[in-house]
């Protein structure tokens, strides 16, 4: 191969990369309010509490490789009752994506990031945890932290 044909499959490639690229972050964009709707419901489904977004955006470099969308404005409150004091509020909440998944349309999260806000976790006197009977997990005093958070 000349050296003039290295450099034209070398440029194909990088084309084909920045085309792959753009088209994943295309897609995140146009479908990221379905998407982090649709998300919201599920959640919601399954817990106690209540969870709501004020926003979302695309955030392309904010963990590369990852591609994130950027939560904006998260809350969660302990019942369906939104009246009360929520149990955290978090300002910025970063969910990263592998941008091939996002091509075959799975949305792994990959990463996760926690700008500002506040968390609120009270033990009752029975051993009970608020954020845990919120989210509907069975406390287990066998079962490491990390599962009982994973629904964060």
């Amino acid at each position: 191969m000349t050296k003039r044909g290295i450099i034209k499959f070398v440029l194909a490639a990088a084309i084909l990369v920045v085309a792959l690229l753009a088209i994943s972050a295309a897609t995140v964009y146009y479908k990221q309010k379905e998407i982090t709707q649709w998300a919201i419901e599920e959640v919601n489904k399954n817990f106690e509490g209540r969870l709501q977004i004020a926003d979302s955006q695309l955030s392309l470099f904010h963990d590369f490789p990852y591609l994130d969308v950027d939560l904006k404005g998260v809350v969660f409150y302990a019942t369906k009752d939104t009246v009360q004091k929520p149990l955290y509020e978090i300002d910025d909440l970063y969910i990263g994506f592998r941008w091939l998944d996002i091509l075959q349309s799975k949305f792994d999260v990959k990463s996760i990031d926690i700008k500002g806000g506040h968390l609120d976790i009270v033990q009752f006197s029975n051993g009970d945890i608020n954020l845990l009977l919120a989210k509907n997990i069975k406390s287990d005093t066998t079962s490491s932290a990390s599962s009982a958070f994973q629904y964060i």
